[in-house]
């Protein structure tokens, strides 16, 4: 009995296997899991595999939102446009909401400013800028060139002298009793001096008052400046008068065109047409009548010449597609009809009523150039 006890507190003999030395394939094994076990950075993977290879559950997880939570959200993020398009607000907004790398942070809402849109904002913003600026700088260059108000104010003032000289030089004309008092305020006065003493011979000078002054217009002559205007002496009479403006402040009466100067009277020189050639104002039309001198079609070109309110008539020829035919029918092409001719009869035409016509002065009742002698 006691041998068989004593053989039951005898601690077991190691089986040959387990007094066995440990092998020397086996070292590099323990090597391997001493080397995981000092290396930190492979802690997570090493709890993976623990937690893969335990029998025992793990803890239950944090229940996860469902899917449809999800989609419903993006749905309505992307109702309210926030994935669409940036209001400047929220781009100017600095709330970044980054959730944790795990999966309770899936349906939290992570706002970042995309750089796409931040450069189109900064570049819109600058566009502004320089359009702001550029708006600035024209208004600036707008002002710079109105110049200052006292450049209107002066401009105004001269007018204003301007239609004073104007009213003033047309009643001192108009109220002359004279000729020396009258040629102070015409046009080539030396020149016009002896046509108007010859002109009020035969027509008395009469003094007459302006009431009013209308129908004032600026005009271009020749690359001169002039005025029209009506000067009105009562309720039923008016003296329309052209003016020449000489400075800024200064005008001249054209005085031939005012009388409507003849070097002599028109009715006796479509009876006696002078051999002198003279200048005077007619009413030019074309004319089928081809007399005595004139007959040949091929060689003249005929022409009706006329005056306001008389009701004589003389035929005035040019030599056909001469300069001074074309130059006469470029002005009845302009409309024009009223012109200042040089003419020149003579008592040896077969042709009555026939007259040369030498030279185109004017194609208006007004001269540019002061005449020379009475009749030109």
């Amino acid at each position: 009995m006691l041998s068989t006890r004593a053989m039951e507190l005898e601690p077991p003999s190691p089986t040959p296997l387990e007094n066995k030395p440990p092998s020397s394939e086996t070292e590099p094994m323990l090597d391997h899991i001493q080397k995981l076990r000092v290396d930190r950075s492979a802690g997570s993977t090493r709890k993976m595999r623990e937690q893969q290879l335990r029998v025992v559950d793990p803890p239950e997880s944090p229940v996860e939102p469902p899917p449809v939570v999800i989609e419903e959200e993006k749905k309505r993020r992307h109702f309210e446009g926030k994935s669409v398009e940036y209001t400047i607000d929220e781009l100017l907004q600095n709330n970044d909401h980054t959730g944790e790398i795990s999966e309770k942070g899936w349906g939290v809402n992570q706002r970042k400013i995309p750089l796409g849109y931040a450069a189109i904002f900064l570049f819109l913003m600058g566009c502004v800028s320089v359009m702001i600026y550029q708006m600035i700088d024209a208004d600036q260059d707008m002002i710079r060139d109105q110049g200052p108000v006292t450049d209107f104010v002066t401009e105004d003032a001269a007018a204003r002298e301007l239609v004073n000289s104007i009213e003033s030089t047309v009643r001192h004309y108009l109220a002359a009793k004279s000729v020396e008092e009258k040629v102070r305020f015409v046009r080539h006065p030396e020149a016009t001096k002896e046509r108007m003493h010859a002109f009020y011979r035969s027509n008395p000078l009469t003094p007459q008052s302006c009431e009013l002054i209308i129908k004032m217009r600026p005009l271009t002559l020749k690359g001169r400046p002039f005025w029209q205007l009506l000067a009105v002496i009562d309720q039923s009479r008016g003296e329309a008068l052209l003016l020449e403006q000489i400075s800024d402040k200064e005008v001249l009466i054209d005085w031939e065109s005012h009388v409507d100067y003849q070097p002599m009277p028109w009715k006796q020189y479509v009876r006696e047409p002078a051999s002198q050639e003279m200048s005077f104002r007619v009413l030019v039309e074309e004319s089928p009548r081809y007399v005595g001198e004139f007959m040949d079609e091929y060689r003249w070109v005929s022409y009706r010449l006329s005056n306001l309110g008389v009701e004589e008539t003389l035929y005035g020829y040019v030599l056909r597609d001469s300069p001074l035919h074309l130059s006469l029918e470029n002005a009845l092409a302009n409309g024009t009809k009223r012109m200042i001719l040089s003419l020149q009869g003579s008592p040896e035409f077969k042709a009555r009523q026939a007259v040369v016509i030498k030279a185109l002065i004017s194609e208006d009742i007004y001269r540019i150039q002061s005449p020379t002698t009475l009749t030109d």
